[in-house]
Order: structure tokens, then C-alpha cells, then sequence
């Protein structure tokens, strides 16, 4: 027992150390947030609506806010349900490390593979943001590693695909995996594809049930509604009507470099983010090779090579621009490397530490900066003072310019209009509706706007002009209508016509 302790201390160890970076590396309202932003409504909504806050694309996930977030509360610490999504995306990435150290026997030589995960830009910054992410590769993962072990019986299995499947609905793309990794770790003379379908349907039906408990909970009227409530938003190109083409495929393959380091072209350009991309799998696999892997078993190569594919194909049709849908296939990725090192065939060569700082190094180089940048609160500073002139006795009209300034709004409790700049629009657009909307009414128009947050990609913050900052900037706002500046860059504005 004290063996098996001291092999795990520094899987605990890097587990520990991660869920506290995830706990405490963003304020709660930093720009980070609003980049990644769904992260912000959930918590909210986690701290004022209860039993409704529980959305059916991932609502497990939502359940388990709910108790978090109350015994946040009641210690007294403020913000409580941002605090409570942090707590389960360190909870999940904690999980991921624990997970891949069981996988790779807790072989320390499996760590340095954890290193380049952890330094990915997609697994760190959605972490510590607080996404469900974390805790849906988690869920996936352990149903994984349950259906490639045979000692684990196909019951259990089944229960960590339910659970998987209610953290998020798109583990139904991991169903057809874990039925290859059954039928192949199953002995020959006893595989049975009506067992496999029995398995399936079981698990199918028990999935149901517990969504359609999950839906009466939620007080959401339609069963089917809250099945899809995904495809139910207005407003938002989540996926395309017909077939995925070239675009889409090269968009798919480009977000994998940006999951690991971040966009450094706004155009997304293939072929670097792909050869970013490529550089870090390769990496990850020199990595294993060189700590000694051996041979990876049938059930584990083609269950993950299924589940690859099948996420794959799907994100291709399915937001192929969303860089965050490489995030479970990075955690299966290494996870698979480590199970690899399990039994190594020889020991560790010296130039997988070479391989390995290069590796981290050059992750964190590419989006380091940008990163800890984020940290910042500018949005929220921005919003504050909105809210400040929001209450002056004129009752000016206030506006959010894009969804990242309405979310932080929204947050404060400011009643504002977000349809008028919500695209948001360009800058002569923005203006033609800013001036149609102040000769519509006798007060006065308060907007925010966001300048620093953005999508927080690495590149935005190579370049210190945007194009607001002509419009915005460099025309100062005729008295008695004015501008709050914040290093610079103007984020208020109070537009009055003129007396």
C-alpha cells in the first residue's frame, strides 16, 4: 500500500498543482472570461436561477454547480458560482491527470506528457475559465479506460458512458469507440454483437430516462426543447446545412495548432496552425517513444482511432472554427501515450527531456503572453464605469457593442439594449445606427465597447491599433457627449446632442 502511495505522490502532486492554478489563476471577471464568455453565464446563472439554470446540452455539469455554488455562498465567499465552475474544471483537469497516471501505471515517466497537454493553450485557458471542458474529457475518459480493461465488468462501463453522456451530449461521439474497444478486448470465442447491442440499447434507454428526470428539474416546458436546446439558439451559425467541403476541413485541421498554441493569424492560416499542430502530436509521440512506449493494444488503437474519427467528421460539419473541440481529443491523445509507457521497453533517453522543455517552452512562448494578459479586467473596469453613468439623472439609454460588453452588462444588472450594435457592426455602421438611435430620443446613449478581451487569440495582442481605433480614438466626441479611455483606447462613450 505505502508503495503504490509513493508511485502516485507526484501524479497528486501535479493534480493538486493544477486544480489550484485553475481555482486561482483568472479573476472571476477577467478578460479571459469574457473571451471565452459561456463560462460567466453559466455561473451566473448557476447563482440566481437554481433548478433552471440546468441547460440540456450539459447538464450534469449544471446540477453539480448548483450545491458548489451554494456551500461557496454559505462560507461567504463572494462570486460563488464563478468560484464553484472553477472548482469543477479543476476538478476535472485534476481527474484527466489521475486518470492518465492510472492509465501509464503511475510510471513517472509518463509525466513529461502531461507537461505538453497542460501547456496547451486550448486545455489551460478553458480550464481556468471555468468551461466543461475539463470535466466532460474527464467523464469521457473514464468510460474509455473502464471499457478497455477487462477486468472492469460491461456494467460499469455502461454507468461511466451514462455519466459521460450527461455531462455533455456530444460523448455519444465516444458510443461507437467504446463498442470497438468491447468487442475487441472480449476473447474470440465469446464476442457477440447482440450483447454489443444489448449494451447499447440499455445504456441508451437508462441516458433517457436520466435526461428526461434532468428536464423535469430544469422547468423547461418541452421535453424535445431541452434535448436541443443547442440547436435552439438564435442568432448563431452552429453548423452548416449541407455537407462539410475543403474549407471546412482545412478551418478543422488549422484549429488544432490553435488548441495548442493559439491563432497567430487571424485568417487562421492553414498551413501554420496545421504545422503547429502536427509539431505538437509529434512531440507528444517522440516524447513517448523516447521514455520507452510499447506497443499500443488492438482494443486501445482502434477504439481511439474510432473516436477520433468520429469527432472529427462530426466537428468538421459542426462549428469547424471552435478551436475547443480539439480539447478531448488532445486529453485521449495523451492519454493514449501514457497508457503506452505502461510496460516500457527501455528506459528513459535524455533527449525527451530536450523534446519536452522545447516542447512547453515554445507552447508557452507562442501564447504566454497573451495569456497572462488576460488576467487583466479591462471589460469589466469598462463596465463598471457604464454602469456608473448608466445612473446619472438624464437616464441615458445604454448599449453594448458585440456580446462581450452585453454579457458584462448583463452581469451587473445594467438594463441596456444589446440588439442595436450587436453584431457588431463596422464602424460606419455602428455610427449610422449610433446616430439614428440618438435622434430617436431626447436622453442621452451610454455605450460600451470592448477593446482588450476580444477572443483573447494570441494575435490581437501583436497589433496595438484596431479598427475601432480611428472611429473611437482618434475623433474626439463633441462636447457635451464624451469618452473613458483605458490605456488608451476609448471603451465609454456618453454621446448627448449638442445643446
Amino acid at each position: 500500500m505505502m508503495q503504490a502511495s509513493t508511485k502516485q505522490l507526484p501524479w497528486i502532486l501535479l493534480a493538486l498543482a493544477s486544480f489550484s492554478v485553475t481555482l486561482c489563476f483568472y479573476p472571476w471577471n477577467a478578460d479571459a472570461c469574457f473571451s471565452v464568455n459561456d463560462a460567466l453565464w453559466y455561473a451566473h446563472s448557476a447563482e440566481n436561477d437554481g433548478l433552471a439554470s440546468i441547460y440540456g446540452h450539459h447538464p450534469l455539469f449544471h446540477l453539480l454547480l448548483l450545491p458548489i455554488t451554494a456551500a461557496v455562498d454559505f462560507a461567504g465567499v463572494p462570486h460563488a458560482g464563478h468560484v464553484a465552475i472553477r472548482v469543477v474544471a479543476g476538478g476535472g483537469l485534476a481527474a484527466i491527470i489521475m486518470l492518465c497516471g492510472a492509465l501509464a501505471g503511475w510510471r513517472r515517466r509518463a509525466l513529461p506528457l502531461l507537461l505538453l497537454l497542460l501547456a496547451s493553450r486550448c486545455i489551460f485557458v478553458e480550464s481556468a475559465v471555468g468551461e466543461c471542458l475539463a470535466l466532460s474529457a474527464a467523464s469521457i475518459l473514464l468510460a474509455f479506460k473502464y471499457a478497455l480493461d477487462p477486468s472492469v465488468s460491461w456494467l460499469r462501463v455502461a454507468a461511466a458512458t451514462v455519466l459521460a453522456l450527461l455531462v455533455r451530449q456530444d460523448a455519444v461521439l465516444i458510443v461507437p469507440g467504446l463498442l470497438v474497444a468491447l468487442h475487441l478486448r472480449t476473447p474470440p470465442q465469446e464476442r457477440s454483437f447482440g450483447r454489443l447491442a444489448r449494451w447499447l440499447v440499455g445504456t441508451g434507454i437508462v441516458t433517457l430516462a436520466l435526461y428526461a428526470l434532468l428536464w423535469k428539474l430544469s422547468q423547461v416546458p418541452d421535453f424535445l426543447q431541452f434535448l436541443l436546446s443547442i440547436t435552439e439558439v438564435q442568432d448563431r451559425t452552429w453548423a452548416q446545412p449541407t455537407m462539410p467541403g475543403l474549407s471546412e476541413l482545412s478551418m478543422r485541421i488549422a484549429m488544432l495548432g490553435v488548441a495548442a498554441a493559439g491563432a497567430h493569424n487571424h485568417h487562421y492560416a492553414l498551413a501554420l496552425n496545421a504545422g503547429i499542430g502536427c509539431a505538437w502530436i509529434a512531440a507528444l509521440w517522440l516524447t513517448s517513444r523516447l521514455c520507452g512506449a510499447s506497443a499500443t493494444p488492438a482494443p486501445l488503437r482502434w477504439g481511439l482511432l474510432t473516436i477520433l474519427g468520429a469527432r472529427f467528421g462530426f466537428y468538421t460539419w459542426f462549428e469547424a472554427h471552435n478551436h475547443e473541440w480539439w480539447f478531448v481529443d488532445l486529453v485521449l491523445l495523451t492519454a493514449t501515450c501514457a497508457s503506452s509507457l505502461r510496460t516500457p521497453r527501455h528506459g528513459v533517453r535524455p533527449a525527451a527531456v530536450l523534446v519536452v522543455a522545447l516542447g512547453v517552452a515554445g507552447l508557452l512562448y507562442a501564447h504566454g503572453p497573451s495569456t497572462w494578459l488576460q488576467r487583466r479586467t479591462t471589460l469589466a473596469d469598462a463596465a463598471a464605469v457604464a454602469a456608473e453613468w448608466s445612473h446619472d439623472p438624464m437616464q441615458p439609454v445604454v448599449l453594448s457593442y458585440g456580446y462581450r460588453p452585453h454579457a458584462a452588462l448583463h452581469l451587473l444588472a445594467i438594463p441596456h439594449n444589446p440588439q442595436i450594435l450587436a453584431e457588431p457592426p463596422k464602424p460606419e455602421e455602428a455610427g449610422r445606427r449610433l446616430r439614428d438611435a440618438l435622434m430617436s430620443t431626447t436622453k442621452p446613449i451610454v455605450v460600451l465597447i470592448d477593446r482588450f478581451a476580444g477572443d483573447g487569440q494570441p494575435y490581437q495582442y501583436q497589433f496595438t491599433e484596431d479598427y475601432l481605433t480611428t472611429w473611437v480614438d482618434l475623433v474626439p466626441p463633441i462636447p457635451p457627449s464624451r469618452a473613458w479611455k483605458q490605456l488608451g483606447k476609448t471603451q465609454v462613450l456618453w454621446l448627448q446632442k449638442p445643446n
